[in-house]
């Protein structure tokens, strides 16, 4: 909790994601909302992490913003997707 990354190396990475998701046929949206949902509003600055990233939420707006629908081929098997939810629990949506 106490690294911290410069703010422009974070954006690095977010592009660097876009990209991956993009050339996978998928969208970073869902990425963004969870980095939303994992780090909250901007409003509690307490975690050093929170002080030197993006504002979570312009990270969430810029994945939104490359939102796109689903193509190309599944990233996962029947056999991996069964797995992954055996990993998960039960109560993993399909």
């Amino acid at each position: 909790m106490t690294s911290s990354y410069s703010r422009d190396a974070e954006q690095n990475a977010d592009s660097f994601a876009i990209d991956v998701m993009e050339k996978l046929g998928r969208s970073p949206k869902p990425m963004g909302e969870l980095l939303f949902r994992v780090t909250g509003k901007e409003g509690n600055k307490a975690l050093s992490i929170l002080a030197s990233h993006p504002l979570t939420e312009d990270r969430l707006k810029r994945m939104s913003d490359a939102d796109r629908p689903a193509g190309g081929q599944p990233l996962l098997t029947a056999t991996e997707w069964a797995a992954l939810k055996s990993i998960c629990g039960s109560g993993a949506k399909t």
